[in-house]
């Protein structure tokens, strides 16, 4: 192999941190290897610009929330610690090596990065720490040597415990071929030097055990040093993997393996099953699932199915021309973005799973990242959206919310690449990409009354979507039996940080000719004793099942299917009506 140990064997000998008592475990005080860190260093050195590159990357998409701090389990040399700390990540690394861990010290210290570095010796089952880390590296199969399930549940779970939600671990491991012949591969043997010290090491597989799921390999390494010879001679016992093993081991474990990566850092397809004849070192992204804390209900009952969303983001009359009038010239409230933000906020995993189910079960889009929301408020989808892995972006016709929004997102830390937010209208394409989803709630495209204007909402959001791609929205329609719109006014109350409002929505004014609710709204307000009271009159589009179908057929779109609040699905051969509630659209773009 020349000068250069190949990606393939690359660290392959490396301490994964499994102490004396670990089942099935090589430890480090049999592995002279391990108390030698100079001669690992120079065997297994090389450029890692690429793999740096990689996870900065996986960072970018797959994180749920921006990535500063990472951590290294079983770290070695300290050679990614030096190379990441380098790009400008906090960097922690532990290894149950001593030596190794004084080794990776010495060379954060000699790098000036000792400030960016924390190493410390660790056992990769049961190390804890207090901080938490956006996410976690660990490269060429070095989690193999631990074998017995347990242990590997045991370290996935105390990643788990060391990531913030929504952080991501990056694993690498090398795979069973599905073709065993393919696993008896030749010795592999290299040489590499550095300042008068010449190492020789050879990587040979010598026995496979398939009952026990473990693969042995011979590594031997002569040392020349300023002319003394040394010989090094060990045997490794490595977990031979299944891709089937990997997805039950991490489900056991609390996290979720959301997509898998080629040596050349390509996606491997999604529900593709990976094996070592094709894939021999694919690296795993691992999510720890976002936990949301549950909002009280609001006093006085269930208002999130007519209360306002954003009645800025649309007309709510139409006189002359294409451009209506802007409702947040006309509607308080939208003036307000921070007393919008408390009265409207609400506990949004119920919704964002919803979503995710649809996605799986009729987008032609797969998988779902991109994901668009008209008339977004103040952006409490777009603060949650992205920490379940999507990207999402938003447009809202009222500046005082986007410039709330823009500040919220800022505050979080999210990158425009993960969330972000314009002014826009919504009979208008916002943006010029394209998106795998979009979603539209609390019946916003309500405040469209015109069918002209909703059919331009449709066809402009089918512009920005992809072919096939999913268009949920979430709508009040007129009820069968018209008495039931006559609903007792809904009120509710939220308070926060020393702020009160308590907002009443009550229906006011039917205009069935037009097609036509008017609902009159009043919100008061007590910020640490200052006393705010709004009350203003919002004009609804008065829906029917079948208006809607036709007006989005007509801009693109065919649906799929409708759902109650409680997402279970309208039963298809019953009349849709607007009795039960505020009710759930699945469309498809055609193609």
């Amino acid at each position: 192999m020349g000068k250069k140990a190949t990606k393939a064997v690359k660290r392959q000998a490396k301490q994964t941190g499994a102490d004396d008592a670990c089942t099935g475990s090589t430890r480090t005080e049999d592995h002279e290897f391990y108390k030698n860190p100079l001669y690992y260093d120079i065997v297994f050195d090389g450029d890692i610009t690429d793999e740096v590159e990689f996870y900065t990357r996986m960072f970018k998409e797959y994180a749920a929330i921006p990535v500063k701090r990472v951590l290294e389990p079983a770290c070695g040399n300290g050679l990614y610690l030096v190379s990441m700390a380098k790009a400008g990540y906090v960097m922690v690394g532990y290894d149950l090596a001593p030596e190794m861990v004084e080794y990776s010290r010495d060379r954060a210290r000699k790098a000036g990065l000792d400030k960016a570095i924390t190493v410390v010796k660790g056992d990769m089952r049961n190390i804890t720490f207090e901080e938490k880390f956006d996410a976690a590296i660990n490269q060429i199969n070095s989690l193999a040597y631990l074998q017995a399930d347990d242990d590997i549940i045991s370290h996935f779970k105390t990643i788990a415990d060391s990531l913030v939600d929504g952080g991501i671990y990056i694993v690498e491991l090398t795979i069973k071929c599905e073709d065993f012949e393919k696993e008896h591969k030749q010795d592999e043997s290299w040489t590499m030097e550095r300042d008068g010290v010449t190492c020789t090491a050879t990587w040979r597989p010598v026995k496979y055990d398939l009952e026990k799921k473990l693969r042995y390999i011979d590594f031997t390494m002569h040392v020349e040093d300023h002319g003394k010879c040394h010989d090094i001679h060990e045997t490794h016992e490595l977990r031979l993997w299944t891709h089937e093993d990997i997805i039950n081991l991490v489900r056991a474990s609390g996290l979720d393996l959301v997509a898998a990566i080629d040596g050349n850092y390509n996606k491997i397809p999604d529900g593709k099953r990976i094996t070592g004849d094709e894939y021999a070192f694919p690296y795993f992204i691992l999510q720890k699932p976002v936990t949301m804390k549950p909002v009280p209900a609001k006093k006085g009952g269930n208002a999130r199915e007519l209360a306002p969303r954003d009645p800025s983001t649309m007309p709510a009359k139409v006189t002359t021309g294409k451009k209506a009038r802007n409702p947040a010239n006309e509607h308080q409230f939208y003036e307000m973005p921070k007393y919008y933000d408390l009265a409207l906020d609400r506990d949004v995993a119920p919704e964002i799973e919803f979503y995710k189910r649809m996605f799986t079960e009729f987008s032609g889009v797969q998988p779902v990242k991109r994901i668009l929301e008209p008339a977004c408020g103040t952006g409490l989808f777009l603060e949650w959206l992205p920490k379940f892995g999507f990207h999402v972006s938003g447009y809202d016709l009222a500046k005082p919310m986007v410039d709330y929004t823009m500040e919220k997102l800022h505050h979080l830390g999210y990158t425009s690449a993960q969330a972000d937010v314009q002014v826009g209208d919504m009979r208008d394409k916002v943006y010029k990409e394209k998106f795998d989803a979009a979603i539209n709630l609390v019946n916003s495209v309500g405040y469209l009354t015109r069918d002209e204007d909703i059919v331009s909402h449709f066809k402009a959001t089918a512009a920005s979507l992809n072919d096939g791609a999913l268009y949920i929205l979430e709508v009040g329609l007129k009820c069968e039996d018209f008495k039931n719109e006559w609903t007792p006014d809904e009120t509710w109350t939220t308070c926060k940080d020393g702020v009160e409002v308590t907002c009443t929505w009550q229906p006011h004014d039917y205009d069935e000719s037009n097609k036509i609710r008017h609902i009159k709204f009043r919100m008061l307000v007590d910020d640490h004793g200052k006393k705010i009271q709004v009350e203003e009159t919002h004009d609804l589009r008065l829906w029917t099942h079948e208006d809607l179908v036709s007006l989005a057929k007509k801009g693109g779109f065919e649906l799929m299917g409708v759902y109650l609040q409680d997402f279970t699905r309208w039963p298809e051969t019953k009349r849709v009506v607007g009795d039960p509630g505020g009710l759930y659209y699945v469309f498809k773009k055609k193609p």
